[in-house]
């Protein structure tokens, strides 16, 4: 009995809105449905973005710390090295295509012994090339000179 109600009493309701507004309220739940289905498409390439962002950090980290490995090995005195503690204090990477993967050249700037005990900075630049795995092979590394530095 109440089920049998129930039905009357949408037929009635439905009885007592005119066309239009049936039209109108089926207008307004597809726009809401376009702004919801919008939304969701702006917030899923925005967390895109943050995550390709992420690994990009990810990527020139691991970059900045392979150089180091690699100018430590080219120091007179490796264990005096003062690197910055943070990659952002870091001269950005440049990223550009390889042959085989993505190569990043990076300017690296320590502070170390030279060979009379005093310190030192020197900079480096340095290139590695992003492979698969962990092992990223470092393609050239050069100290600067100060001629170089001031072009």
């Amino acid at each position: 009995m109440a089920v049998v109600l129930f039905i009357k009493a949408l037929s009635v309701n439905d009885a007592l809105t005119t066309p239009q507004e049936r039209a109108a309220e089926a207008t307004r739940e597809k726009h809401e449905a376009e702004v919801a289905a919008r939304e969701k498409a702006q917030n899923d390439a925005q967390a895109k973005r943050d995550a390709d962002a992420a690994a990009e950090r990810d990527a020139e980290s691991w970059a900045f710390s392979q150089c180091e490995t690699a100018v430590k090995g080219r120091l007179r005195d490796p264990d005096s090295a003062e690197f910055p503690t943070d990659y952002a204090a870091w001269d950005k990477a440049q990223r550009g295509p390889g042959a085989t993967g993505t190569v990043y050249t990076a300017f690296v700037k320590v502070r170390g012994a030279n060979g009379f005990g005093g310190k030192t900075v020197s900079v480096f630049t340095c290139t590695i090339l992003k492979s698969s795995g962990d092992d990223w092979p470092v393609l050239d590394i050069q100290e600067l000179n100060a001629d170089q530095l001031a072009r």
